[in-house]
C-alpha cells in the first residue's frame, strides 16, 4: 500500500454501500416512474439554413440537423397539394410542424397595412389549422409611424 492510500474501514465501507444501494434504489424508481408517465419526449427544432426543393429534402434537411419539430416551410397562399404534402411528409417522418409564422402589423395606424396584415394573419391561422402547427406566431405590431 502506497502511503498516500487511506485503509477503508468497515464502517465507512458499510455507509458508503448503503448510499450506493439508496441511490440505485432512488434512481430505478425515478426512471419506472418517468415511464409510467409516458411523457413526450423533448423535442428540438430551429432554422434550416440548408436549401431544399421539396418535402423530402426539406425532411432530409431536418433530420441532418437533428430536428423533430420544425417551422411550417410553405405559405398560405401555396398551392394545395404543396401545402398537402409538406404536412405529409413531416407526420409520416414523424417531424410536429410547431409553428406557422404570420409575421406582420396588424394594428398598424395605416389602415391599408393593418387590413392586409389582418388578412395574412388570417390565413397563416387557417394554414396552421390545416398542417396540424402547435401554434401561429406574430408579434403585436405598433400604432407608431415608421421612422426611415
Amino acid at each position: 500500500m502506497l502511503k498516500s492510500e487511506k485503509k477503508l474501514s468497515r464502517r465507512d465501507f458499510v455507509k458508503i454501500s448503503a448510499f450506493g444501494a439508496g441511490l440505485f434504489t432512488f434512481a430505478s424508481r425515478v426512471k419506472f416512474l418517468s415511464a409510467q408517465t409516458k411523457a413526450p419526449p423533448l423535442r428540438m427544432g430551429g432554422p434550416v439554413f440548408e436549401k431544399f426543393q421539396d418535402q423530402d429534402g426539406w425532411i432530409k434537411a431536418l433530420k441532418r440537423s437533428g430536428y423533430s419539430a420544425a417551422y411550417c416551410p410553405v405559405k398560405a397562399d401555396e398551392k394545395d397539394g404543396v401545402i398537402d404534402a409538406y404536412a405529409g411528409a413531416a407526420k409520416k417522418a414523424d417531424i410536429i410542424i410547431a409553428e406557422v409564422g404570420a409575421w406582420s402589423n396588424p394594428i398598424s395606424p395605416d389602415e391599408k397595412t393593418r387590413r392586409e396584415a389582418l388578412t395574412k394573419c388570417r390565413e397563416q391561422l387557417a394554414l396552421a389549422d390545416r398542417v396540424g402547427a402547435k401554434c401561429c406566431v406574430n408579434v403585436s405590431g405598433t400604432r407608431g409611424e415608421s421612422r426611415s
